[in-house]
Formats: structure tokens, C-alpha cells, sequence
């Protein structure tokens, strides 16, 4: 991967954190990165030999569970290590036909009915989504999109409910 390309999405990240911190979701000094041997072992619990460059860095900065960010959802370690074998676990429960391959990774489950995963040899890898009532499977967008879009999702609900994450900033 070039220069170039690593570093803005190592600024979409960052601008993703900051957004996040100036909402009052987590403050910085609670945020906390997995360590390299944790980013390890969550390849090791998919079976794949390399995460994308975009969700290693989203790892090593924000890689556990802080504040109101993803709370309810299956996201962070050690979370993230049973995912594939939730995923398998519900594809089976509802006689799915679709197929992983080798290089696919679970990134997210919401309530266990919702999966999210990528193809872990794009450094920018295309997000594709399961929802367990549909068969089909729907391709979302990249992961610095989606990234992005979970930051807009929390300054909606900022905006909606005031105070909600920070409550001392109601005026």
C-alpha cells in the first residue's frame, strides 16, 4: 500500500476518534488500543494471516469498548473473537446458502442478527452485511465509510437527545 493511501486512513480514523471524543461518547484518556499480540489473536480466532491496514489501526487505537461508542454491539476485543463462529452458528440456525471464503473476516454483530464482515486483503476492505431475516447478503460500502457513518449516527443522536453522552455540556 502506498504512502499516501495509509495515511489518510490513518486521518479518517483519527478525525473518526476526535469526532467522537468532541460529542462526549468516550474522552481520550479512557480510550484504549489493542495491543499487537491481542491484534494477533484476533486474526488467529478467524483463521485469516492479516487484518486490513484501516482495521488494524482502528485495533491499535480504539480497540476496547469505551464510553457510549458500540455499546450493545459486538465490536471490540475480546468480543470481536467469537464472531465467526456466532455468524456460522446463525447462517445454520436459519438455512442460509451463502458462502464465506477463507479471507473473510467478522468484524461486528449487532443482537446476533445483524453480521458484518470484509475481505481481509483490501486495506480499505468493502463491508458486506447480513441481516439473519433475509437471505441476502448486501454489500455496504468501505470500512472508513462506515467508520465514518457511526460517527454521524452518534452526532445525530447528540443533536436528538442533548446532553445524552456529556451532560454537562446541556446549556
Amino acid at each position: 500500500m502506498d504512502t499516501d493511501t495509509k495515511e489518510n486512513l490513518e486521518k479518517i480514523v483519527d478525525q473518526a476518534i476526535s469526532d467522537l471524543i468532541d460529542i462526549g461518547v468516550f474522552k481520550l484518556d479512557t480510550m484504549i488500543g489493542c495491543t499487537s499480540n491481542e491484534v494477533d489473536e484476533v486474526a488467529q480466532s478467524q483463521g485469516v494471516e492479516r487484518l486490513p491496514f484501516s482495521y488494524v489501526y482502528f485495533l491499535k487505537k480504539l480497540g476496547r469498548q469505551y464510553g457510549k461508542f458500540m455499546v450493545g454491539d459486538f465490536v471490540f476485543y475480546p468480543d470481536v473473537l467469537e464472531l465467526k463462529d456466532f455468524l456460522l452458528e446463525s447462517m445454520n440456525e436459519h438455512s442460509v446458502n451463502f458462502l464465506l471464503n477463507k479471507h473473510d473476516f467478522i468484524f461486528w454483530a449487532h443482537l446476533n442478527m445483524e453480521y458484518f464482515w470484509f475481505d481481509v486483503n483490501d486495506d480499505n476492505p468493502t463491508i458486506k452485511y447480513w441481516y439473519t431475516k433475509n437471505s441476502e447478503v448486501i454489500e455496504l460500502g468501505k470500512f472508513s465509510d462506515i467508520l465514518m457513518s457511526w460517527v454521524a449516527y452518534h452526532q445525530q443522536f447528540d443533536t436528538k437527545y442533548p446532553g445524552f453522552y456529556n451532560p454537562g455540556k446541556i446549556t
